[in-house]
């Protein structure tokens, strides 16, 4: 196996200034080489809690403005609090997460240059996502990397541990917009004291690393690459010899070989190494800002362990992956049912693609309009582009011009038709929740049997109400609709106004 120490030693040479840009690979996808180096060495590593939250960006721009932004999710900057949309309930923690960083914006300024950004994990509220968190009451913010920018392409990773060292355990505490609801139908809107805490992810204790023995996986793997491999000697007449070499190789001779290789060294020998790893150590662990007191269906563990190579610095994370997926897609799952991007306008498509009761909704009112393009997340700004003026204002003129053949009157009473039908529908669909939710049970792999836990069906009732509110607040702007504009301003105003704002930042 000479040929791992070499290539070995060039990734660490070539790795250095890439492994931010390139994200965080999960294990059983690393290069081979890289898999038994990491597997070999990995209790050397630098070993921390995966976060489970919502991911933001904090920074300066290059005049120095302070920022928080959802620009990997293809957001846009915001300034002020005040700049993310009052009506998004999603937004209320990442409202009073900027509020918090802005009350450390000093702070922030003695570390962080005009130009420069971090990734950050905001972690509102008991259960963000899958892993319950909330230790002592408490929401957390947790500096991850730095981020590269076109002011500063090759950012230095030490920042991360200098706005740890100048933040850390700093709790501030904010007076903030949340939004709640006790029926699913009506929402509760009020100003709280919310507390945040400054944090960077859990390091695990090296103790933890001596329950883990490999020695008789990776020597079953190295076997396995050493054997000769005759189909492959006979094809290339002796020059292609073992089943390392085979997956090595470029020849087309070898091509459905090395597929047969690369298949078995997968399923055989490195998810049965990950396996291992998740049974006798990621699946001991606990979050440590997790709250004491657990409801049975809260007791999930941790999503994974980040791992970082200090001669490297190359990361790699082992996930629950199978198990965390199964769960998100559990508690998410009446979720999408409601509401969310509309994937494909197809109507045998499941209901979740296409964006729920009110994506469905949207999709039979855009074909009201006859128009291409109007149906799909994916496709109404590139083909509002289309009729793009100067002003927002204008992108509605022309596009209204073009509709000049459509019937005003009989549009607006079709489509005022479908939210009404939709309400119904909402309402049908939260009455079979409430009925049915403590019997939602979902097992996972492991063996073991989740339900829905309190936060996860509060997060639910927060769903449907969420979407009563935007669809009356849509069937009222469409009633006082007096022309073809004033639809087009309803249904597709906002974004209008992105696909000009995001011309602007262009």
């Amino acid at each position: 196996m000479a040929g791992f120490k070499s290539f070995i030693i060039e990734s660490i040479l070539n790795v250095q200034k890439t492994y931010v840009a390139e994200g965080i690979v999960h294990i059983e996808d690393l290069p081979i080489e890289e898999f038994l180096f990491e597997v070999e060495n990995f209790n050397k590593m630098i070993a921390t809690q995966k976060l489970d939250g919502a991911n933001l960006r904090v920074g300066f721009d290059e005049g120095g403005k302070f920022y928080t932004s959802r620009e990997s999710k293809g957001g846009n900057k915001f300034y002020k609090s005040s700049d993310y949309p009052e009506d998004v309930t999603a937004y209320d923690g990442f409202r009073a997460a900027h509020a918090a960083l802005e009350k450390q914006k000093s702070k922030l300024s003695k570390i962080l240059s005009k130009g420069q950004a971090a990734e950050i994990e905001v972690l509102f509220k008991r259960q963000p996502n899958t892993i319950t968190y909330g230790k002592d009451g408490l929401n957390y913010i947790a500096f991850l990397r730095m981020l590269a920018t076109p002011e500063d392409d090759n950012p230095d990773q030490g920042k991360i541990k200098e706005l740890n060292d100048a933040l850390e355990n700093d709790i501030v505490t904010v007076n903030s917009k949340v939004t709640d609801t006790e029926d699913g139908e009506n929402l509760i809107v009020s100003k709280e004291d919310i507390r945040w805490k400054f944090i960077t992810p859990e390091k695990v204790n090296a103790d933890a690393f001596k329950t883990v023995n490999l020695t008789k996986e990776i020597s079953a793997l190295k076997k396995f690459l050493n054997t000769e491999n005759k189909k492959a000697a006979k094809l290339t007449n002796g020059e292609v010899k073992t089943n390392y070499d085979v997956m090595k190789s470029a020849k087309r001779d070898l091509k459905d070989e090395r597929e047969k290789i690369k298949d078995e060294v997968q399923n055989k020998y490195k998810l049965v190494i990950k396996d291992t790893l998740l049974n006798t150590f990621v699946r001991k662990i606990k979050p440590s800002i997790q709250d004491s007191e657990l409801h049975p269906d809260e007791d999930l563990g941790i999503e994974g362990v980040v791992f970082l190579d200090p001669v490297t610095q190359k990361q790699f994370k082992i996930v629950d992956k199978d198990v965390f997926t199964t769960i998100n897609s559990f508690n998410q799952e009446v979720r999408s049912n409601i509401s969310g991007t509309v994937k494909s306008a197809d109507p045998l498509a499941p209901l979740a693609n296409r964006g729920g009761i009110f994506g469905d909704a949207k999709i039979r009112i855009s074909k009201l309009f006859g128009m291409d393009g109007l149906s799909t997340a994916s496709s109404v700004k590139k083909t509002l582009r289309k009729f793009m003026g100067d002003t927002p204002e204008e992108t509605v003129v022309n596009m209204a011009k073009s509709l000049n053949q459509v019937n005003f009157q009989a549009t607006k009473k079709k489509t005022e038709a479908v939210i009404f039908n939709t309400l119904k529908e909402l309402q049908s669909a939260l009455k079979d929740f409430k009925e049915n939710s403590d019997k939602y049970k979902k097992k996972l792999s492991t063996g073991k049997v989740i339900g829905y836990s309190p936060e996860i069906k509060k997060r639910t009732l927060l769903t449907f109400a969420d979407t009563k509110r935007n669809l009356e607040k849509l069937l009222e702007q469409i009633k006082s609709a007096k022309n073809i504009a004033d639809l087009i301003v309803a249904l597709y105003g906002r974004q209008i106004k992105d696909i000009h704002s995001e011309s602007k930042d262009e």
